[in-house]
């Protein structure tokens, strides 16, 4: 990830904003080290936040976890710690799930002890997201591969050149929707070919592109709020909504807007560039 900083700082710059306004948020959160993930934990309604502290690609043993009271307000900056560049997490049987460059870490909710550390022949392992029976899908966005956590164990799950390097990941029923970054990636990470949303099968891993989703930015996050898939372009900062087959302009920000989340009722917005996290209202949402 040569050189992404610098050059997405210059993009940031030169962004053009559009007529598209901010949702106000119910409270923002500065003073986090290239922030890439939030997560809420539905039992305790804490906040978990991945701080790469570094880049991207960069083992510095440097990366942590914050944990956050529900407010937004600082509980513990350093929950946990040690780690290289935290990216998507997740909760399953009271354990935080952490994606770590080449490896998945889970964590103790109740202690922020680490309690398994997992290999994976990955490029860079990015979000995760947990379905219903416990099992999590991690996407690894320089290859084409979406690993499982599985009874403990982490597998490889699917690898197609459909998935054009893989970032968000989210379960939607009996689906995973994956929205991809595009390719091929230069060295600034932008692509020729933007990425699109596409909706796997946890049954039969058959894959098919969203309608309206198609070759729509270089994604990061993707949630869904009622029926309209949320997405998110990390190069430009765009906040989109995917419905009825079209894809919606909602909300403009800084270049960086990375790993969007949803929780408790909000939507969480990570400005990786900016060291910044917002939690918005879905209410309130157009």
């Amino acid at each position: 990830m040569k050189a992404l900083f610098t050059i997405t700082l210059l993009t940031c710059c030169v962004a053009t904003y559009v007529a598209a306004s901010q949702p106000t948020p119910i409270w923002e959160q500065t003073g986090f080290e290239q922030p890439e993930s939030a997560l809420v934990d539905p039992m305790t309604g804490l906040v978990y936040i991945s701080n790469i502290a570094g880049q991207p690609m960069e083992k510095n043993a440097q990366g942590y976890i914050s944990q956050l009271n529900a407010d937004g307000t600082v509980r513990e900056k350093h929950w946990a710690s040690d780690m290289n560049a935290p990216k998507g997490m997740a909760i399953v049987d009271n354990h935080l799930l952490v994606a770590d460059i080449d490896r998945l870490r889970v964590f103790n909710l109740d202690t922020g002890i680490q309690t398994q550390e997992l290999m994976a022949d990955a490029g860079m392992l990015n979000d995760i997201a947990a379905d219903s029976a416990g099992n999590a899908y991690i996407s690894d966005m320089l290859g084409t591969q979406l690993f499982r956590y599985h009874d403990g164990e982490l597998e490889l799950w699917l690898n197609s050149e459909e998935l054009q390097h893989p970032n968000g990941v989210f379960v939607d029923g009996e689906d995973l929707i994956v929205a991809t970054w595009g390719h091929p990636i230069a060295d600034d990470f932008t692509t020729q070919t933007p990425g699109s949303l596409m909706r796997i099968s946890l049954a039969d891993k058959n894959l098919q592109p969203i309608t309206g989703g198609e070759q729509l930015g270089n994604l990061d996050g993707v949630v869904k709020i009622g029926d309209a898939f949320w997405v998110n372009d990390w190069i430009n900062g765009a906040l989109y909504r995917v419905t009825d087959g079209r894809a919606e302009k909602i909300a403009q920000y800084p270049a960086g807007l990375a790993d969007i989340n949803i929780g408790g009722g909000l939507l969480f917005l990570p400005l990786m560039l900016d060291g910044e996290v917002s939690a918005v209202d879905i209410t309130s949402l157009p």
